[in-house]
């Protein structure tokens, strides 16, 4: 992938930051060395290489079980909480 400057303007703006003029420049090069280091992982040769990917077979090393808590147990959690709701926590916003 060839990077330009203006591919970096457009990643910046994607993720709402504001780069300076020398942050541009400085990010330019990083991500430049990050896809050349990505470019070079392209090219090893892994057809002799065992397949790392998990299949069906693998079993689940714990289950995913809720434990209930008691009622103390709930009220000394909350009682750290700095917004709450009966025995909900308060999160700002994420959207507008």
């Amino acid at each position: 992938m060839a990077l330009s400057k203006d591919k970096i303007e457009h990643i910046a703006h994607l993720a709402k930051i504001n780069l300076l003029p020398a942050e541009k420049e400085k990010f330019f090069k990083e991500f430049s060395q990050i896809l050349d280091f990505v470019g070079q992982l392209e090219k090893v040769e892994t057809s002799g290489s065992t397949n790392f990917c998990l299949n069906n077979s693998v079993v689940n090393e714990r289950d995913d079980k809720a434990n209930k808590k008691s009622d103390q147990e709930i009220e000394k959690l909350m009682a750290n909480v700095p917004a709450k709701s009966n025995c909900l926590v308060k999160v700002k916003k994420i959207f507008k």
